[in-house]
């Protein structure tokens, strides 16, 4: 992305209202591969989630994250993100974050 692309993109994201905030990147708890990017663009807003992600390299998969503000998912280099599934967990039932989800990411193949 060149200077001219970036600032077309800044221009965007203040017309939508969102900020380049915290990237949060999960990784595999066994292999340490980086399976999710969570680029946090609102970190104002009262929401926590807990993510997790599966790794599509060994199986396993990420320690969970407490996520504050709304987010957007991203692919890493070497993953895609196949689906999201909502979970119910004990944090969830006890008010501790509105919703849990596992991400389940596959190999890309690079």
């Amino acid at each position: 992305m060149d200077k001219k692309d970036k600032e077309k993109l800044k221009e965007e994201m203040q017309s939508y209202d969102v900020v380049d905030g915290e990237h949060v990147v999960l990784q595999c708890s066994s292999c340490q591969e980086n399976l999710v990017d969570i680029w946090i663009t609102k970190p104002d807003v009262n929401i926590k989630m807990k993510m997790v992600a599966s790794c599509g390299f060994c199986g396993d998969s990420s320690f969970s994250k407490i996520i504050e503000g709304s987010f957007h998912l991203g692919t890493t280099e070497t993953t895609s993100i196949a689906r999201c599934e909502s979970l119910d967990d004990e944090d969830v039932s006890q008010g501790k974050v509105a919703m849990s989800y596992l991400i389940h990411t596959v190999s890309t193949g690079k």
